[in-house]
């Protein structure tokens, strides 16, 4: 399958989870957008991550993963900016 970039958010509802989930977040690439978001460029099907992402979170978990692209806009962190740009500009 071919790379493609994807948007992972989600909302815990217990924050015992958070590092865990941005261990395993960070060990694919993934960049952090805001707190419970973060955007990954791979080859890994969304119900692949939603599959692995509930294997270590917890039943009152949310999580979705939503496929992206060109065009998009938005500000943040300059190192945040030009790591979208290049992977999705």
């Amino acid at each position: 399958m071919a790379a493609m970039a994807l948007l992972i958010t989600y909302d815990l509802h217990d924050k015992t989870y958070k590092s865990e989930v941005a261990r395993y977040l960070e060990s694919m690439g993934a960049r952090m957008v805001t707190e419970s978001s973060y955007v990954v460029v791979t080859p890994k099907a969304p119900a692949a991550i939603v599959t692995e992402l509930r294997a270590i979170t917890h039943d009152e978990a949310w999580v979705y993963v939503f496929t992206i692209g060109a065009p998009f806009d938005g500000y943040g962190e300059t190192t945040t900016n030009e790591w979208l740009n290049h992977q999705l500009g």
